[in-house]
């Protein structure tokens, strides 16, 4: 005796897919600058999933929110609530590994991190 009963065709939008995809990039502990929407549920499915660790740093300025649901802006009181450092002045600016301000064109760059913080860890990465 056979089953005759298929199993439904799955079928996802092109929005699930990239948001998926974007995801798997996510390693464990790596620090990523979320926006607001498919980065977002990304950067967040990637936390539920997989990458516990990884460190989500938004443009509103907090850095190592952990949101319990997905923050539909920026300004999103979760965001602040669960950061392990909230600043009011954010700049994010590339330098050179020898600390001098480079033009974002340069390579070899890696982010640098300014900020007036509410904590006394304002600049360093929050553990």
């Amino acid at each position: 005796m056979s089953d005759t009963t298929a199993a439904p065709e799955l079928t996802y939008t092109s929005d699930e897919m990239m948001t998926v995809a974007a995801a798997r990039e996510l390693a464990d502990g790596a620090v990523c600058f979320v926006g607001i929407g498919l980065p977002s549920t990304a950067a967040n499915l990637a936390r539920a999933t997989h990458a516990p660790d990884v460190v989500l740093i938004y443009e509103s300025g907090c850095i190592g929110a952990k949101p319990d649901r997905l923050p539909p802006s920026i300004g999103d009181g979760v965001l602040s609530a669960t950061a392990d450092a909230v600043f009011t002045a954010f700049i994010v600016r590339p330098t050179a590994s020898d600390g001098r301000p480079r033009s974002p064109a340069t390579a070899p760059v890696r982010p640098r991190v300014w900020g007036r913080g509410a904590c006394s860890r304002c600049r360093t990465r929050a553990t």
